[in-house]
């Protein structure tokens, strides 16, 4: 009987303890699978937590975008209907400020009369009575002569005018075998055999197209208007005539040579299109390159914006090269000491005089590169004493521009863009201060963008060149014309006399076209 209940008590103490390992090895499932699904909420919470982190960062950076896009408009709407001025307005706050003086002539002073116009050919129009003017209408007395009574008057004619060359021709009437039996009178100098237009011609259309900018389908209109009408074919075939035998290529290329042998250049460039497909290049995109000497000025176009083609008009003896800080300037050769441009300068520390937020900051560092253009210019006045006095002013804004420039490069809160343009311009002092020591260095290179602005003209006009060739040609014209407008020639004779000569040489370079450049003839000015 015992037996039995112990038996039973064990039977359901095993029972039990099946069921409990059961419940047991559930739980621990259940366990498992909570502990699973724990460890992917906290692996998800941290992926959440990380990606709400990038949006946050995101976020931020697109405030920035968002505030930098929102200053750039303000800046292009600014230049689109603002003034178009970077000069900084004056103060007028003090009492004792001079008014500006008015232009023009001045209340009171006096004229000057009317400019004598001596080197104009003048061309004498007589203005007489008719026969019964010259009777006293009362007695019929004849008036007797009293000289003159003169007045001057401007006028311009154009005209298009067709010259019929007519060549004498005389026959033998001797035996004698060694003479031709016909002879023809020797006609005029062409540029070309068989060509129809003369050498003044191509000057006015050269001097239209390459100094004023026009269009050719503009100049070709003003011909049509008076009688003219000329193909873009046929014109462009004498373009292309020109190029091919190099007409002008030599005094370019020799205006080129003169500016890289020299001490001292300044360059910039801008965009020029050039509408032909080149194997290995996308797009059109080409650059109008320019680099003045001190009696020179010369263009390339060149397919790209890089240091290769900063290079090519580098010399092997040093040079000062004044430009702006693009890439493709630095590092140009231990020959090159570099002199960069304050008024590029000054145009970042004006973008920040625009902004709400860096507007004192901007005006601030304005006024500082405005005293150093006006202690310069002063300096470069004066002599003696007074330049000795006003060299020194000039050094010590220098230094004290230079000691704060570096601690705002170093200093933390002022922004990214901010302090990045303080580093950018810590790290090019050497080159900024160039000046100081050597006077006949300017301080930007605001020459060579003025000799780009004539160009740029043409670019909107005609958007560009048609081809190589053309761009080729038209670099060689922009060289020899800025030069010469650089040396006060007139450009517009000198193409005439140019084009003759070339002209009497069978339409080659003449043997003497050095002397054709400004340097080496007294030209007609």
């Amino acid at each position: 009987m015992y037996a039995e209940v112990e038996a039973r008590i064990e039977k359901k103490f095993e029972s039990r303890i099946r069921r409990l390992e059961a419940d047991n090895e559930r739980l621990e499932r259940e366990r498992d699978l909570w502990r699973e699904k724990y460890f992917k909420q906290v692996e998800t919470t941290e992926f959440l937590q990380g990606q709400l982190e990038l949006a946050d960062a995101r976020i931020v950076k697109l405030e920035k975008t968002v505030e930098r896009q929102g200053q750039r408009i303000k800046s292009l709407l600014k230049q689109l209907h603002g003034k178009k001025s970077e000069a900084t307005k004056p103060d007028n706050s003090s009492a004792n400020i001079v008014p500006k003086r008015a232009r023009g002539r001045q209340p009171g002073s006096k004229g000057h009369g009317r400019k004598k116009r001596d080197d104009l050919q003048t061309l004498d129009i007589i203005y007489d009575f008719d026969h019964d003017e010259q009777f006293c209408a009362e007695c019929g007395t004849e008036y007797q002569p009293l000289g003159e009574q003169t007045s001057e008057e401007i006028d311009v004619e154009y005209r298009v005018v067709k010259l019929v060359h007519r060549r004498k021709k005389i026959v033998r009437s001797c035996d004698c075998s060694s003479s031709p039996v016909v002879k023809v009178a020797k006609g005029p100098a062409k540029l070309t055999a068989g060509g129809m237009f003369t050498c003044r011609f191509w000057s006015y259309f050269l001097f239209e197209k390459f100094q004023l900018q026009r269009p050719t389908y503009r100049v070709r209109q003003l011909w049509r208007a008076h009688g003219l009408d000329v193909s873009q074919g046929t014109i462009t075939n004498g373009l292309k005539r020109m190029h091919d035998r190099g007409v002008f290529k030599p005094l370019a290329e020799e205006i080129r040579r003169r500016i890289r042998d020299g001490s001292r250049q300044q360059s910039d460039e801008t965009g020029w299109k050039v509408f032909q497909e080149i194997e290995g290049k996308e797009g059109h995109q080409h650059w109008l390159w320019v680099t003045l000497g001190s009696d020179a000025t010369a263009f390339r176009v060149e397919p790209t914006r890089s240091k290769e083609a900063a290079l090519k008009m580098i010399g092997p003896q040093p040079t000062i090269l004044t430009s702006d800080r693009l890439s493709s300037y630095h590092n140009l050769g231990e020959n090159v000491i570099n002199s960069w441009c304050w008024a590029h300068i000054r145009r970042e520390f004006l973008a920040l005089a625009n902004q709400d937020s860096t507007k004192a900051l901007g005006q601030r560092w304005v006024a500082m590169i405005d005293e150093f253009y006006h202690l310069n210019n002063q300096r470069l006045a004066a002599s003696g004493k007074s330049f000795k006095k006003l060299d020194e002013g000039l050094r010590r804004s220098v230094l004290e521009f230079e000691r704060e420039l570096k601690l705002n490069a170093k200093r933390r809160g002022m922004g990214e863009d901010v302090q990045k343009l303080f580093q950018n311009i810590a790290r090019d002092w050497e080159g900024l201060t160039v000046f100081v020591d050597c006077l006949e260095v300017p301080m930007d290179n605001n020459s060579s963008e003025r000799a780009l602005r004539n160009s740029v003209v043409g670019r909107k006009n005609y958007y560009g060149s048609g081809s190589l060739w053309s761009a080729d040609l038209t670099a060689d014209l922009f060289t020899v014309l800025e030069t010469l407008k650089m040396n006060q020639v007139n450009q517009l004779q000198w193409l005439e006399r140019y084009l003759s000569a070339v002209a009497e040489n069978n339409g080659d370079v003449p043997q003497t076209f050095k002397d054709f450049l400004p340097w080496n003839n007294n030209l007609n000015r």
